[in-house]
């Protein structure tokens, strides 16, 4: 990542590994609030909040829950410091915990779009991975409608990031 002076500067991996690293997950939470990832993480809540409570790191884990539901349930510019130390006040946070959270979560908010962009494709890893995770669940046994299941389940992808496609057969010129 670019050294920017507002906040201390860190290293990214090339290649993020959701796999290899709790922190790294916890990480990725955080990152969710950043302006970049956050309408992205919003309409696809329910695939980030499988995976989390799929995965054996982060099933169960109060915090990240709530953070989740937080993204699920407000928008990103009433998800500020009152409100966040809010929900850590609900969860038994102490004022050290709270405030050492919340200055993870503002550090990733001020991150930018280059920044940011390793933890957008991390985003998306964790989108696919729940997809298939979810599918295999649910039709493990079944390959015809487990392949159906994939076809059929999309993610929500910012505007900026999505590409209209009309058949050749069908574009109207003057549309």
């Amino acid at each position: 990542m670019k050294e920017n002076s507002n906040f201390e500067s860190k290293s990214q991996p090339e290649n993020l590994n959701l796999n290899s690293n709790e922190t790294l997950k916890l990480e990725m939470v955080y990152a969710l609030f950043n302006q970049h990832l956050f309408q992205e993480a919003k309409n696809n809540i329910e695939l980030i909040q499988y995976y989390y409570s799929t995965d054996y790191s982060t099933s169960g884990n109060v915090l990240v829950n709530e953070l989740l539901n937080s993204i699920k349930n407000y928008s990103l510019e009433s998800l500020d410091g009152p409100m966040i130390k809010g929900i850590l006040l609900k969860l038994g946070k102490t004022d050290g915990e709270s405030n050492a959270i919340l200055s993870q979560v503002e550090k990733w908010k001020r991150y930018t779009l280059d920044q940011i962009s390793p933890y957008r494709d991390a985003m998306r890893q964790i989108l696919n991975d729940a997809i298939i995770k979810r599918a295999k669940s649910l039709y493990g046994n079944d390959p015809t409608r487990y392949v159906e299941y994939l076809r059929n389940t999309r993610i929500v992808l910012e505007v900026g990031d999505s590409l209209s496609t009309v058949q050749f057969n069908q574009l109207d010129i003057n549309s």
